[in-house]
């Protein structure tokens, strides 16, 4: 979400009612390091995590060199579909295009990454504003989680809901997505993905089943009784809990089509108060004891985890001798903290000639997601999930030939309890944490610093209309 979208943008994009499937459009490309993310088992990391963290978008493109770096207009006979994004030309969504390409008789698609002879985020943003207002949208839009944040357009109503096409193909049913509820957390499914993760804390088996939904009052009084020698969380400090737990109530409070957001409620108050109560714990790495030991020895009580797959769940069992339990962050109602991460989220225009195209490149990528590492994460289509698990046993760490199908019906069955996806806006969040910062000092009280925070965050979405 490190992204700034103006409503100048939304405008455009809302001119743009030329962007039909046969549109000519311009092809674009940018370099991303084609590596292997490394193994979960890398502990040597601060702060460390029981599990990799999830990748904020997997860059582990193909080896082969068959990523065409100039995607020809559609051949002859074949509509064309646009899929625009900032960072994609490298990246595995590029080798699933090829294959898509080379398989369907009706649809081409062809890449337009906004990042081709750009120096930055904020110059390819200028490529694709300019294209916006050129009429020149693309159909599809890929939504890098660290490059284009979502969350304007849907606010917008700039992404076309896909549950009607769902549910009018004789396939796939709302039974097969796994986070359909996670998915739906603005209404509509706007969103679409091949694969996911969860984001959560991992525990004990016992705390998971006392804490399953905590609020923050919990949390506070877990931490008041805790003996010297335990620590309540891996890592923590104000600013982390302000942007852990205070993340997740913002984005459910920002509106961003009437530019406005209200902090002053008892709820982001008592989110204040408690991150200046809460303890901080450095995360420094241990080398005689890792985290998820001493979550079993009862010596940590939880940590920040990211579970892209059923290996990432065995990886922690490998190191403890059991598997542990997950949990949410505590949240001001006790609702489920946890969040659904989608790996490759990727939306229609609101504005394609063309939604039975778009949503027929969608259905192929979820019968046919990159599942070639742990970080790829967990197929979206739950009729492939053994093949996941098969996948995932042939990965060459000591602990793939440890994971089961209970491993993949973790991740499920978490998925499956999750409400939200876990987008919010970064640049929103910077400027909490820099008010954050004088609260934790001392250089302000709590009116002051809501107040400061109330006043800059209405500012910096009323620039956005602009």
């Amino acid at each position: 979400m490190k992204r700034k979208i103006s409503i100048l943008f939304v405008i455009c994009l809302l001119c743009a009612l030329a962007s039909g499937c046969s549109g000519e459009k311009s092809i674009s490309k940018v370099e991303l390091p084609a590596v292997v993310p490394e193994s979960p088992a890398q502990e040597s990391v601060a702060p460390e995590s029981t599990a990799q963290d999830l990748p904020e978008q997997n860059n582990s493109a193909p080896s082969q060199a068959d990523v065409e770096l100039d995607v020809p207009d559609a051949p002859v006979g074949k509509i064309k579909l646009v899929l625009g994004g900032i960072g994609l030309r490298d990246d595995t969504l590029a080798s699933l295009v090829n294959n898509f390409n080379a398989e369907n008789t009706k649809y081409t698609v062809v890449i337009d990454d906004y990042a081709e002879n750009t120096q930055s985020r904020e110059q390819a943003e200028t490529v694709m504003q300019t294209k916006l207002f050129a009429g020149d949208a693309a159909d599809i839009y890929y939504f890098r989680n660290d490059m284009l944040s979502p969350l304007p357009w849907i606010s917008a109503g700039l992404l076309y809901d896909l549950d009607p096409l769902i549910a009018s193909d004789s396939e796939i049913s709302e039974e097969d997505i796994i986070p359909w509820t996670a998915m739906h957390e603005y209404g509509g499914l706007y969103l679409l993905s091949p694969t996911f993760g969860v984001v959560a804390l991992s525990c004990s088996q016992q705390t998971q089943k006392l804490h399953t939904g905590w609020t923050i009052t919990e949390y506070l009084d877990i931490e008041k009784s805790l003996r010297p020698e335990q620590d309540m969380i891996y890592y923590m400090d104000p600013e982390n809990f302000l942007k852990r737990i205070g993340g997740r109530y913002l984005r459910g409070v920002i509106d961003y089509e009437h530019a406005q957001c209200n902090l002053d409620t008892p709820e982001f108050r008592e989110i204040l108060q408690s991150a200046l109560k809460a303890g901080s714990y450095d995360g420094g790495y241990n080398p005689d004891k890792n985290v998820p030991q001493r979550i079993v020895d009862g010596e940590l009580i939880c940590c920040y985890v990211g579970l892209s797959s059923a290996l990432e769940v065995s990886f922690d069992r490998y190191r403890c001798g059991q598997t542990l339990g997950y949990v949410g962050w505590p949240t001001p109602d006790g609702s489920n903290g946890m969040d659904v991460r989608l790996m490759m989220p990727l939306g229609v225009s609101a504005t394609t000639s063309c939604p039975e195209g778009c949503w027929e490149f969608l259905k192929y990528l979820l019968l046919h997601p990159w599942m070639e590492y742990s970080a790829d994460g967990t197929p979206v289509y739950a009729p492939l999930l053994q093949d996941n698990l098969d996948v995932l046993k042939n990965i060459e760490v000591p602990y793939a030939e440890i994971t089961t199908f209970d491993d993949v019906q973790l991740i499920v069955d978490l998925a499956k309890t999750c409400e939200t996806m876990d987008f919010y806006d970064e640049e929103a969040m910077s400027i909490l944490l820099e008010e954050m910062g004088d609260l934790v000092s001392g250089n302000i009280d709590l009116d002051t610093a809501v107040e400061r925070m109330q006043s800059r965050l209405n500012l910096y979405l009323m620039e956005q209309v602009k």
